[in-house]
């Protein structure tokens, strides 16, 4: 048989409590690990995770609860929830009786609890804090989140923590594990709860208000039951974490009034170590904002004198101090979370340059003096205003102390020093001496293991470092005949210096000092070789290679740079009596003076008494027939194109029309024979076919002279100014010299050639009936008549019509 039963949760109240069931207790789950670990100091999980999981249930119950407000608002269904709210906020008289008899019900059965409503007053009191921690841990964890450090939402957070982990765990008690109560835990599943049950713990609400019904809302026997299993367990517990560390964590816990219980994690060694009284919260947060960096400042006043100064890196900065100095990272953790590959130490007091940006900061900043100190590295008070506060003084001189005179942060090698000897001293040094290694002059000696370089009172005279390698064969100063860029070669000051008697100039600089300096005997230093007396001119030195030819000097025609070629100075040299221009400038010595036979070399050759006209070296291409001389029309570059100088109107009697003009050379004055005087002017000596025409005569047939013949010139009707006439300037001459008709009468004739050419022509394409020689013929026919054209009209059309295939002649 069913048992009857009653409705007691709305289905919306159902969702709300397995939801809001699910995070929170996800919340109670990681918050107790985190306190616990804390209070330890020994994560029992992962710290990073355990807070993830603890912020993203927090962040979702927020919402949940947000959800189910504004749910309850618009949604009818879910009005439901202030309705409950509103029965567990009415108390009676008779609920506070209830609480005060409950524990007494649970001793006895004689005490009886009064009647209930639809929840009891324990279940209303459950439901109040429930609400009420909820409201706290929602509000403290957004400002926990919002303003980190701030140490009021953490405490709320806590004290929310205590009541809400009380009735949690009573209310788990009482609806898993007590038997009397555990009989309405279906009733949160399906909605529904069994009616006897509803009338014996809420009769008011049932419609049984007989409290004689009422049975020991408790057992007392499963109470003692699950104390003494918690306390077996937390007996186990404490024996597998270690009793003697259980007690020091409980001890540290009531010396520090359970702040540790607060605080994320450990401070820093720096922290702990030097002041204890920072153990308390207040000493460094405040309630309502996050650790102010005035707090940090009454202890570290150096940085707040720099900050008030804008000085260092610190008088740049601005925000908070947490910002880059976090706290609560661990005992062993660093307060100063600066990227060392990033940080410009340029804004610190100390700009590293040089050596110094690749030295580790712990070896400037490690407290080497003091390695127990809490702080391991130091910052603020490092002496840094000389050199020698961090290197030994290697020089062992007053005069030396200020480094930076000389040395750089780059180095303190040769190649880094800003020690200008010239500038900074009284040797400046010049040529070989800027090159010497400085150990040369100021050796190093070691001393107690710390290396000596002597910088003062080294002597300056060449006889102070060198000897003499002359042997005493020089009286005056080294300086007198040797520079310091080196004492042989070139470097000779004085005797081959510009200036001097014999300078070495042109090929002569290169010449070695023992080529013209011997040494007595093999393998003697040139220092023991003669200087003096020796002879300066050309014939001691060389033989002459024009064998007697030049009664002058040989700086006469030669240079000493070389005397072949372009270094001959005088002969062929602008201004002289033939210089080399245009091709000429390119061509070999040897090509105008020729070498004797058997002879290799070109001083053999003769130079003197050779012509220096044009027909001394080239034959004459037109044959004796110009008077003028060469460069009358050439030049030195080229004898065509752009180096010919001739021009017809200037040096003939023929100037050239637009006619003419682009006519080839060739064309008048021959292809093989060059022909270019005399020549006729007239244009029928080379229009030889067009003469012919007009008197009646071409290569295919013979007829009357045409009737201009001897009655005009040729430019009556060609315009010598044109190089190409229309017909209709042709016309128009015809005009001029008849009347207006004959302008017309051109193109008819023109009409009636162009016909008997077209004639012609389609024959040839019809051409199996003839041979080789028909085709040929008729092809010369064309080519004839092309050539009379208008100069015999009646000439022309006879030689079209002779042409013309009879076929075509008898068509219609």
């Amino acid at each position: 048989m069913k048992k009857e039963t009653i409705r007691r949760f709305a289905r919306p109240e159902l969702w709300l409590h397995w939801s809001h069931a699910v995070l929170y207790l996800t919340l109670f789950g990681s918050g107790t690990l985190l306190l616990v670990g804390r209070i330890l100091d020994d994560p029992l999980l992962p710290h990073e995770i355990l807070a993830s999981l603890h912020r993203i249930a927090g962040i979702a119950m927020v919402a949940l609860l947000i959800q189910m407000l504004l749910l309850s608002i618009v949604a009818e269904p879910f009005r439901c929830f202030w309705r409950t709210l509103g029965q567990c906020l009415r108390w009676r008289w008779s609920d506070v009786v209830w609480l005060i008899k409950v524990p007494f019900n649970t001793l006895t059965r004689r005490v009886t609890l009064p009647p209930a409503g639809r929840f009891n007053a324990g279940q209303k009191l459950h439901l109040l804090v429930v609400v009420l921690a909820l409201a706290g841990f929602s509000i403290s964890g957004v400002l926990m989140m919002l303003v980190p450090g701030a140490i009021g939402p953490w405490l709320v957070h806590l004290v929310c923590f205590l009541p809400a982990a009380a009735f949690l765990a009573l209310h788990l008690f009482l609806s898993l594990v007590n038997p009397e109560t555990r009989k309405a835990l279906p009733a949160i599943f399906t909605g529904h709860m069994p009616l006897d049950l509803a009338r014996r713990h809420h009769g008011l609400w049932a419609g049984h208000s007989d409290s004689r019904d009422h049975s020991s809302y408790v057992s007392l026997r499963v109470v003692l039951i699950t104390m003494a299993v918690l306390l077996v367990a937390a007996a186990i517990l404490v024996a597998c974490y270690g009793p003697r560390r259980v007690w020091q964590v409980a001890t540290t816990t009531i010396v520090r009034q359970g702040t540790n219980a607060v605080s994320p994690a450990p401070l820093s060694n720096v922290h702990a170590g030097e002041n204890p009284g920072i153990h308390y919260c207040a000493g460094c947060h405040v309630l309502m904002a996050s650790p102010p960096s005035e707090k940090c400042l009454v202890c570290h006043t150096e940085i707040g004198e720099r900050m008030a100064g804008a000085s260092g890196f610190h008088g740049i900065l601005s925000g908070s101090c947490r910002q880059c100095h976090p706290e609560h990272g661990g005992a062993d953790a660093s307060l100063v979370s600066l990227d060392r590959q990033t940080f410009n130490h340029g804004i610190a007091n100390f700009p590293l340059d040089g050596k110094h940006q690749a030295v580790l900061c712990e070896d400037c900043h490690e407290r080497k003096a003091d390695p127990n100190a809490a702080a391991r590295m130091q910052y603020i008070g490092l002496d840094h205003e000389s050199c020698t506060s961090c290197h030994p003084d290697p020089h062992g001189d007053s005069r030396a102390a200020d480094c930076l005179a000389c040395h750089t942060m780059q180095g303190w090698r040769r190649d880094c020093l800003t020690f200008d000897h010239s500038r900074d001293s009284k040797f400046p040094p010049v040529g070989g001496h800027v090159t010497l290694d400085c150990e040369k002059c100021h050796p190093r000696k070691t001393t107690d293991g710390q290396v000596q370089v002597r910088l003062f009172d080294v002597g300056r005279s060449c006889r102070d470092c060198h000897t003499d390698p002359h042997h005493g064969q020089f009286a005056a100063a080294c300086d007198q005949c040797h520079t310091e860029h080196g004492w042989t070669g070139r470097w000779l000051a004085a005797f081959h210096s510009p200036g001097s008697s014999f300078p070495l100039k042109g090929r002569h600089a290169d010449v070695r000092c023992d080529q013209c300096h011997r040494v007595p005997q093999e393998g003697q230093k040139l220092a023991e070789a003669q200087f003096a007396g020796t002879p300066r001119d050309c014939k001691s030195c060389h033989a002459d290679p024009h064998e007697g030819q030049f009664q002058g000097t040989c700086d006469e025609c030669h240079a000493e740079q070389g005397w072949t070629g372009r270094w001959l100075v005088k002969f062929h040299a602008p201004g002289s009596s033939f210089p080399l221009r245009g091709k000429h400038a390119d061509l070999r010595c040897e090509q105008c003076h020729r070498v004797p036979e058997g002879s290799a070399k070109l001083a053999t050759a003769q130079f003197a008494g050779l012509g220096r006209n044009c027909q001394s070296c080239h034959a004459d291409p037109h044959a004796g027939q110009m008077s003028s001389v060469c460069d009358t029309c050439h030049t030195e570059t080229s004898w065509t194109g752009s180096g010919l100088l001739f021009s017809h109107a200037q040096h003939t009697s023929f100037p050239l029309d637009a006619l003419h003009s682009t006519a080839a050379c060739a064309a008048c004055h021959g292809r093989q024979e060059k022909r270019y005087r005399p020549l006729p002017h007239e244009c029928g000596s080379c229009h030889t076919a067009q003469q012919d025409a007009l008197r009646g005569v071409s290569g295919a047939l013979s007829g009357p002279p045409d009737s201009h013949n001897g009655r005009l010139s040729c430019t009556d009707c060609h315009d010598v100014n044109k190089t190409r006439q229309s017909p209709s300037e042709f016309a128009t001459r015809c005009a001029t010299c008849h009347n207006p008709r004959y302008g017309d009468l051109f193109y008819s004739w023109a009409s009636a050639l162009d016909e008997s050419r077209a004639m012609i022509r389609e024959s040839l394409k019809h051409t199996e009936s003839l041979d080789d020689a028909g085709r040929r013929q008729r092809e010369r026919i064309l080519e004839d008549a092309a050539a009379v054209g208008f100069h015999n009209l009646t000439l022309a059309r006879e030689i079209l019509r002779a042409g013309t295939p009879a076929s075509a002649e008898n068509a219609p």
